[in-house]
Protein backbone atom coordinates (compact mmCIF):
# COMPACT_ATOMS: atom_id res chain seq x y z
CA UNK A 1 0.00 0.00 0.00
CA UNK A 2 2.59 2.30 0.74
CA UNK A 3 4.57 1.60 -2.17
CA UNK A 4 1.68 2.40 -4.65
CA UNK A 5 0.76 5.88 -3.04
CA UNK A 6 4.89 6.93 -3.50
CA UNK A 7 4.35 5.27 -7.04
CA UNK A 8 0.91 7.61 -7.69
CA UNK A 9 3.33 10.32 -5.90
CA UNK A 10 5.84 10.26 -8.70
CA UNK A 11 3.53 10.42 -11.74
CA UNK A 12 0.20 11.89 -11.07
CA UNK A 13 -0.18 15.20 -10.40
CA UNK A 14 -1.77 15.91 -7.20
CA UNK A 15 -2.43 19.77 -8.43
CA UNK A 16 -6.25 19.79 -9.25
CA UNK A 17 -5.64 22.21 -12.14
CA UNK A 18 -3.02 19.89 -14.17
CA UNK A 19 -4.19 18.93 -17.07
CA UNK A 20 -1.18 16.79 -18.14
CA UNK A 21 -1.03 13.85 -20.60
CA UNK A 22 -0.10 11.24 -18.35
CA UNK A 23 0.81 8.32 -20.92
CA UNK A 24 4.35 8.82 -20.69
CA UNK A 25 3.95 7.44 -16.97
CA UNK A 26 5.41 4.04 -17.71
CA UNK A 27 8.50 5.28 -19.67
CA UNK A 28 12.13 5.33 -18.80
CA UNK A 29 13.61 8.90 -17.00
CA UNK A 30 16.49 10.20 -18.54
CA UNK A 31 18.31 13.98 -18.03
CA UNK A 32 19.01 16.01 -21.00
CA UNK A 33 20.34 19.64 -20.54
CA UNK A 34 19.32 19.48 -17.00
CA UNK A 35 15.60 18.56 -17.40
CA UNK A 36 14.40 15.14 -17.15
CA UNK A 37 12.73 13.82 -19.85
CA UNK A 38 10.84 10.29 -20.38
CA UNK A 39 10.66 8.30 -23.48
CA UNK A 40 7.26 6.79 -24.72
CA UNK A 41 7.92 2.71 -24.63
CA UNK A 42 5.30 2.74 -27.42
CA UNK A 43 6.03 5.83 -30.03
CA UNK A 44 10.38 6.48 -28.48
CA UNK A 45 9.22 10.28 -28.54
CA UNK A 46 10.95 12.04 -25.47
CA UNK A 47 8.17 14.31 -23.12
CA UNK A 48 9.31 16.72 -20.62
CA UNK A 49 8.76 16.02 -17.29
CA UNK A 50 6.20 19.01 -15.87
CA UNK A 51 7.26 20.95 -12.69
CA UNK A 52 4.65 19.32 -10.63
CA UNK A 53 5.52 16.06 -11.50
CA UNK A 54 9.75 16.66 -10.75
CA UNK A 55 8.66 18.00 -7.32
CA UNK A 56 6.63 15.28 -6.63
CA UNK A 57 9.02 13.07 -7.39
CA UNK A 58 11.25 14.65 -5.11
CA UNK A 59 9.19 14.86 -2.54
CA UNK A 60 8.49 10.99 -2.91
CA UNK A 61 12.62 10.16 -2.86
CA UNK A 62 12.71 12.13 0.39
CA UNK A 63 9.53 9.97 1.75
CA UNK A 64 11.06 6.80 0.74
CA UNK A 65 12.86 6.10 3.81
CA UNK A 66 10.00 6.73 6.40
CA UNK A 67 7.63 4.07 4.00
CA UNK A 68 10.38 1.21 4.84
CA UNK A 69 9.43 -2.17 6.60
CA UNK A 70 11.46 -0.23 9.89
CA UNK A 71 10.96 3.54 9.10
CA UNK A 72 8.65 6.26 11.05
CA UNK A 73 5.18 5.14 8.87
CA UNK A 74 5.91 1.61 10.33
CA UNK A 75 6.92 2.25 13.92
CA UNK A 76 4.09 4.93 14.32
CA UNK A 77 1.44 2.18 13.11
CA UNK A 78 2.82 -0.11 15.67
CA UNK A 79 2.25 2.78 18.28
CA UNK A 80 -1.07 3.58 17.56
CA UNK A 81 -2.66 0.25 17.11
CA UNK A 82 -2.39 0.37 20.94
CA UNK A 83 -4.08 3.36 21.90
CA UNK A 84 -7.50 4.09 22.34
CA UNK A 85 -9.51 5.42 19.09
CA UNK A 86 -12.79 6.74 18.59
CA UNK A 87 -13.46 4.58 15.91
CA UNK A 88 -11.87 1.07 15.12
CA UNK A 89 -8.29 1.21 14.36
CA UNK A 90 -7.00 -0.36 11.28
CA UNK A 91 -3.68 -0.08 9.16
CA UNK A 92 -5.08 0.87 6.35
CA UNK A 93 -7.38 3.57 7.24
CA UNK A 94 -4.34 4.89 9.26
CA UNK A 95 -2.25 4.52 5.95
CA UNK A 96 -4.96 6.30 4.06
CA UNK A 97 -5.56 9.22 6.17
CA UNK A 98 -1.96 9.69 6.15
CA UNK A 99 -1.86 10.03 2.36
CA UNK A 100 -4.63 12.19 2.08
CA UNK A 101 -2.84 14.48 4.45
CA UNK A 102 0.34 14.30 2.47
CA UNK A 103 -1.68 15.15 -1.09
Amino acid sequence: VMTNFLRFLQSVPVDEDEDADLSFTAGAVATVNGDQTVTSPTEGAQTLVSPTIQTQRDIANMLVPHFAASGLVSRCLEFAKDLEHVMDFTQLRALTSLFSLLK
